[in-house]
């Protein structure tokens, strides 16, 4: 009997048409599907026999030829199951793959690059990977727009940095005293 079925994916968020973020999913191990079953010969025979499968994961018991010698090309494969080791990063890594709503870095957002090769440059998220952790901003370099691949280390989102500078650079009683006036200003449409 078969309990379960996984195809392991992650979220992929993307600029789709007219420049709005999409998200997609993008499977974790292209072309492998986990199967959570009791092996019989039902079973075996039932997922062998499936549209597109072409063999489980294991290894081959040697195909024999009619004179009882050994033949080119794979024989019967024997499945074998997961270690609990593989099971857990599997799944850690499944869960590691959530993605982060209060993250600041998403597509469109405009960033800075603070660190490597490229430090100082400006540019525009245009793509994000969660599963690798990257993120694609396109950057104006020699007067040519280009994509160029980032950590989220390297970047820094543009107006939160723009907000802080404001905020460091303002003196408190200066602050104080613009607040004080601006809160005392006289309307000139008010009749005295």
């Amino acid at each position: 009997t078969i309990l379960d079925v996984l195809v392991p994916c992650t979220a992929v968020t993307r600029l789709g048409r007219n420049n709005e973020a999409v998200q997609k999913f993008e499977k974790l191990f292209p072309g492998y599907v986990f199967v959570n079953m009791r092996m019989d010969k039902d079973t075996w025979y039932m997922i062998k026999n499936s549209n597109h499968v072409l063999n489980f994961v294991g290894h081959d018991r040697a195909r024999r030829n009619a004179g009882g010698g050994i033949a080119a090309g794979r024989g019967h494969v024997v499945p074998t199951p997961l270690t609990r080791a593989e099971e857990k990063r599997i799944f850690d890594k499944i869960k590691a793959q959530a993605v982060d709503e209060s993250d600041l870095l998403q597509v469109g957002t405009l960033v800075k690059v603070c660190q490597g090769k490229f430090d100082g440059n400006e540019g525009k998220i245009m793509e994000v990977d969660h599963e690798r952790n990257r993120y694609l901003v396109r950057m104006d370099l020699f007067k040519k727009e280009t994509p160029t691949e980032f950590t989220p280390d390297q970047l820094a989102p543009l107006q939160t940095m723009v907000e802080e500078e404001k905020e460091e650079e303002m003196d408190p009683e200066l602050k104080a005293q613009l607040s004080d006036a601006y809160d005392n200003r006289v309307n000139p449409f008010q009749q005295q």
